[in-house]
């Protein structure tokens, strides 16, 4: 006969009978922390990224159409349009020497570029 006051031990252990070991080492404790300030500030940066589209998009009035300002340029065209390939020539005179300069071409096709005699590109590989 077992008795009421005999205690059974339980192959199973229980939270109660361990107490809670989350203790951290310093280095542990400091990585969490540089961890918490790096996702907290890359939020901030998220929120601020935001916040600026928004402004930009909502209230900075923007053009319906961007035409860009060609400063004067003329379009060198050819005097034939039914011919398959035509070859350009423009001939400008500056007083002075620019430090830069850019082109835009604008081609059906292919374009190679020359500027007095020296290859500057193409979209021809």
């Amino acid at each position: 006969m077992i008795s009421s006051k005999a205690k059974v031990e339980s192959p199973v252990k229980t939270l109660q009978d361990e107490p809670l070991t989350t203790a951290k080492t310093g280095r542990e404790k400091q990585r969490v922390n540089a961890l918490h300030v790096l996702m907290w500030m890359l939020l901030l940066l998220a929120c601020l990224g935001t916040a600026w589209f928004s402004y930009q998009y909502f209230f900075v009035p923007q053009p319906k159409s961007y035409a860009p300002d060609w400063h004067g340029a003329q379009w060198v065209r050819a005097e034939d349009s039914s011919s398959p390939v035509a070859y350009f020539r423009y001939v400008s005179q500056l007083d002075t020497l620019p430090d830069t300069a850019f082109v835009t071409i604008a081609a059906n096709q292919s374009f190679v570029l020359y500027v007095n005699g020296s290859y500057i590109g193409s979209n021809v590989e």
